[in-house]
């Protein structure tokens, strides 16, 4: 008896042993994939800045490649929502700055469009200043297509391109906002580009655009004079070798909040055609500004971090912490402006 105790205790002992050293192993194995997978999540949002030395000139970025192809396909953009003329009611002899915003929205996103449109129309004083529009591509969901039509219908207000709408090909929905833009409202003086997360203090733009000494040639927002270039498939800013096989970006304009002059929109849209395809379309500003001969101007004014300050800043990132967001929809949920 006192042997078949000492057995079963062993045998509990390595039953227990076992379970304890399962349980270890399991939990190594769960802090190595969320460590991988943590390592992902931050290679995904990283941009790796080189603040040391001085940005890529044209000369340079020659030498390496060609860019300037003459022969490089681009796909034509035909609209499938097209809304009426927006730009009518701007008063050329007594409005001294006409402005043109065109949002980048993702097809989904209805709920931010609301916010974006209640947060540039509740401003009523400033009604005579600024036309709105959102720049989309199409869902890859027909359903979505069919709310999109309703809201096209009900506000009027969205530009739609015959292209899937895609985090990796916005080059399509800017080329497509300038096109639109030069054709169909140009009565505009300015075009402000604004990512949907991004919010526009009207009355610091207004002021900015007033005092501006040379309103023709401008293109202006956050310079990036060099950054190296992304070859992490899962970024968001990831560009293949066979696409930009430099190491580093040309000087660019943050593409999230930008203000171009429609002489300059022109002249940018003049030369889409002769400049090589790069499907980030802050990097194919860039090099399309520099073989132009556009000179871009930098402005702390525009921000890519959260709203602080607002007062002071032309534009800023309203949707970077929960809590921004938080109080985004607050301010938009509590208000009783109709848009």
């Amino acid at each position: 008896m006192a042997k078949k105790r000492k057995t079963r205790k062993k045998k509990a002992c390595c039953n227990d042993f076992f379970v304890v050293f399962v349980f270890l192993l399991s939990m190594a194995f769960l802090s190595v994939v969320c460590y991988f997978k943590t390592i992902s999540f931050i290679q995904s949002k990283t941009r790796y800045y080189q603040l040391d030395k001085p940005p890529l000139t044209k000369d340079e970025i020659l030498k390496q490649y060609d860019f300037t192809q003459s022969h490089t396909f681009h796909p034509v953009i035909h609209y499938i929502l097209h809304p009426k003329p927006l730009c009518e009611h701007f008063d050329l002899d007594s409005t001294p700055s006409r402005v043109l915003i065109c949002v980048k929205s993702l097809p989904g996103n209805f709920h931010l469009r609301e916010w974006v449109r209640w947060n540039i129309k509740s401003n009523r004083e400033f009604s005579g200043n600024f036309t709105l529009v959102f720049l989309i591509g199409q869902p890859l969901n027909s359903s979505t297509n069919e709310l999109i039509g309703e809201e096209s219908n009900f506000y009027g207000d969205l530009v739609q391109g015959n292209f899937t709408d895609t985090a990796f090909n916005t080059t399509y929905k800017t080329i497509m906002g300038f096109q639109w833009a030069i054709k169909n409202c140009h009565q505009a003086q300015y075009i402000v580009f604004l990512d949907e997360r991004f919010k526009i203090n009207l009355t610091s733009t207004l002021t900015f655009l007033r005092n501006e000494s040379t309103p023709k040639s401008l293109y202006m927002g956050h310079l990036v004079k060099r950054e190296k270039t992304n070859r992490v498939k899962e970024n968001i800013r990831y560009i293949p070798k066979e696409e930009y096989p430099l190491s580093y970006l040309p000087p660019f304009v943050s593409g999230n909040a930008f203000i171009v002059s429609i002489d300059v929109a022109k002249t940018l849209a003049y030369h889409f055609d002769s400049v090589k395809m790069i499907l980030l379309d802050e990097v194919f500003l860039g090099l399309v500004a520099m073989f132009s001969d556009v000179i871009f101007m930098h402005s702390d004014l525009v921000t890519l971090e959260n709203c602080g300050g607002f007062k002071g800043k032309l534009a800023c990132n309203m949707f970077l912490s929960v809590d921004d967001a938080l109080h985004a929809w607050m301010e938009f949920t509590n208000s009783n402006v109709r848009i």
